[in-house]
């Protein structure tokens, strides 16, 4: 009898220890939900991940992550490692249909997920025509946000009620930043600056156009026959020309009684003058 009492306890012991460890696994399960914090300039094209860190078990799953779809373009999502290497019966449902929105779904049948890493990354483009008019910082930009909302998270195994699991949710964000302007570049002040000469074009004078002289083609005639001279000469008079002697002075009239006797003597004279100038003749 004792010995059957013994088997019994031993029975109920091993139940015991066997079922302990199952109840320690779902006790005061908790899961932290952390997005990645990207960033880059506009045009750029950043990966976004979330992870998921904790003590937990859980058959299901719904959440959305959320964008603004004016900032940032969707263009592919990749299952992380948690996701990846799924227990028999499970699988994930992406839907990426509505802009902005991102939502994932996780359902297992039987065993549930306990891996911590990975869940999903989404890649994204930043648009180019970002408004930088509340940039802050000495390297101005602006933060947008990205957030998690998780609509469901449980316990839920076989023949059993489902049960909420806690969570935590650190939502992530996608850091851009203002292009620098390229500044204008400045020549170095120790050379100095050359200027090149400046070309003077040569003044173009026109040749003064001298018109030919013009040459008559015929000669002016000249007239054959010399110009007729007189053959006779000048016939010059032979007789001298008679000039008066200049040997006696000019008469000088006298006056009053001297006079009278001066026209005597005149008188006598001319009258012998006729005879002197006869005999010069003769």
């Amino acid at each position: 009898m004792k010995k059957l009492l013994a088997a019994i306890v031993a029975v109920a012991m091993i139940l015991s220890l066997a079922v302990v460890p199952a109840m320690a696994e779902t006790r005061d399960p908790h899961a932290t939900f952390v997005g990645d914090t990207c960033e880059g300039e506009p045009g750029d094209t950043v990966d976004y991940t979330v992870t998921i860190d904790g003590a937990y078990e859980f058959h299901g799953l719904t959440m959305e992550i959320n964008y603004d779809p004016a900032v940032l373009t969707l263009n592919s999502y990749t299952l992380g490692s948690v996701l990846t290497a799924l227990p028999t019966g499970a699988m994930a449902m992406p839907d990426n249909s509505i802009p902005g929105s991102f939502r994932l779904g996780v359902m297992c049948a039987m065993d549930g997920i306990t891996a911590t890493g990975e869940m999903i990354t989404l890649n994204f483009t930043i648009a180019d025509d970002v408004d930088f008019s509340g940039a802050e910082g000495p390297v101005p930009h602006i933060i947008t946000p990205v957030e998690f909302v998780i609509t469901a998270f449980t316990y839920m195994p076989i023949n059993e009620d489902p049960t909420d699991i806690d969570y935590e949710t650190e939502d992530g964000s996608v850091v851009i930043y203002q292009p620098e302007e390229e500044p204008t570049p400045v020549p170095p002040t120790e050379q100095p600056t050359e200027v090149p000469p400046t070309e003077v074009p040569p003044t173009e004078v026109p040749p003064t156009e001298v018109p030919p002289t013009e040459v008559p083609e015929e000669p002016t005639p000249v007239p054959e026959e010399p110009t007729e001279v007189p053959e006779e000469p000048t016939e010059v008079p032979e007789e001298p020309t008679e000039v008066p002697p200049t040997d006696e002075p000019t008469p000088v009239p006298p006056t009053g009684a001297i006079a009278l006797v001066g026209v005597g003597i005149a008188a006598i004279a001319a009258g012998a003058g006729v005879v002197i100038f006869r005999k010069k003749e003769d």
